[in-house]
């Protein structure tokens, strides 16, 4: 039987991670975060254009069951919406911004 693709994403992430040089290891995960990172808009696109054209057919119930999601999260997917991590995920970075005080004030 062929490897899925998230077994072989897997199978890829259990290389580098194992690799004994981390020079080595940090350009092999660099490598595989940049192709995540540009593929990752056309993967959710298709999976949103998948999701709605099963929508067509099926309830989010169904659909969730057939892909292995939540109805809600089928749902966000549908209406194009993010999880919100990826929200909190700015926020939290933005936080650890720090600010300088101010210099000199009386």
């Amino acid at each position: 039987m062929e490897p899925t693709p998230a077994e072989l994403t897997q199978t890829a992430i259990d290389h580098a991670l194992a690799m004994d040089d981390p020079a080595q290891r940090a350009r092999a995960i660099t490598g595989i975060l940049d192709v995540i990172k540009t593929a990752s808009p056309q993967l959710q696109a298709t999976r949103r254009a998948d999701v709605l054209k099963l929508r067509e057919t099926l309830t989010l119930r169904e659909i969730g069951e057939r892909i292995g999601l939540s109805i809600g999260r089928v749902d966000q997917i549908a209406k194009g919406a993010t999880t919100g991590r990826r929200a909190k995920a700015k926020a939290d970075q933005e936080a650890e911004i720090e600010v300088e005080p101010s210099v000199g004030t009386a």
